[in-house]
């Protein structure tokens, strides 16, 4: 299968991140519509494969989350990015957020860092 696939969150994150750089003026409204339409055709074009977020995904991440030792800082929507891979299959991920490239092998997943490597 070829594509991107992510939780379905992170296209929730896509468009904040896009709405922050409006907001911080490093990116236009007509740009940030223009990404915003780009993303929707790139999904309708199959590159992204989302999956969704469900009550048994969000109660795994907590268990998850309260499973790891005081010193793992991870977010909740981070915890939630590395729960969904694990119980999909999957062995590595792919991001430039260090707090879940570090937290990454606590899931028993490999961490990218899609910039680095």
């Amino acid at each position: 299968q070829t594509g991107l696939t992510c939780c379905l969150y992170g296209r929730l994150e896509f468009m904040a991140a896009v709405q922050r750089h409006v907001r911080e003026k490093r990116l236009s409204v007509c740009d940030a519509h223009a990404a915003a339409r780009q993303m929707e055709l790139d999904e309708r074009a199959g590159l992204w494969r989302w999956i969704g977020v469900t009550e048994a995904l969000l109660r795994s991440a907590c268990q998850r989350l309260e499973a790891l030792p005081p010193t793992v800082f991870l977010r909740a929507g981070d915890a939630l990015h590395l729960t969904c891979a694990l119980e999909h299959g999957f062995d590595t991920v792919y991001s430039h957020d260090q707090h879940l490239l570090t937290a990454a092998p606590a899931f028993g997943l490999q961490g990218v860092d899609i910039l680095t490597s």
